[in-house]
């Protein structure tokens, strides 16, 4: 069998919406995180390059446990397992939703009550991009809800603000010690 024979399982069948989605989504998020992160930076490198790996991580990890058997809750794409427009969906589309989210986070430096206003807000806005993906078929629910997302994003962006504090933190105490 030839190297495209074997490839083909990772490509789409056709470039239909769902691809269209993914990339025009992907292009947009990307010229927001460069304009951001050029511009208006309120995290430096070391804190962006942990966040993207971070959501990268979480993106692969989360995505093909619970989209594959044993659990199979939902598809993406065309196909009922991973495929190459995934590495767009988990790579740039997840972590720098993450990243927007978070930039804005530190931009208004919610206390309080409103820390946790911020965080449902976050998950409920991702809750809603998610399920309007659906709609270009990017993902297919089987089993799952919208209000299992709603859980996961809340879980989500508590596990970053809380993990990028840890770094920031380390990163000022290592910038002092010098």
């Amino acid at each position: 069998m030839s190297l495209p024979g074997k490839l083909a399982p990772f490509f789409p069948q056709r470039f239909d919406e769902n691809e269209w989605f993914v990339c025009v989504t992907s292009c947009l998020l990307f010229l927001a995180m460069w304009c951001i992160q050029k511009r208006f930076r309120k995290l430096d490198n070391i804190e962006f390059i942990f966040l993207m790996l971070f959501n990268i991580f979480l993106a692969v990890l989360i995505d093909d446990l619970i989209s594959m058997p044993p659990f199979d809750w939902y598809d993406t794409g065309d196909r009922p397992y991973p495929a190459a427009d995934d590495v767009l969906l988990h790579w740039l589309i997840y972590p720098g939703w993450i990243f927007i989210l978070i930039h804005f986070y530190r931009v208004f430096r919610p206390r309080h009550i409103w820390w946790g206003v911020y965080l449902l807000a976050s998950a409920l806005i991702t809750t809603l991009l998610d399920a309007f993906s659906t709609r270009f078929h990017v993902i297919t629910y089987k089993t799952w809800l919208p209000v299992y997302s709603f859980c996961f994003y809340t879980c989500v962006m508590f596990i970053n603000v809380w993990s990028l504090s840890k770094v920031h933190r380390m990163l000022q105490n290592m910038s002092t010690k010098r």
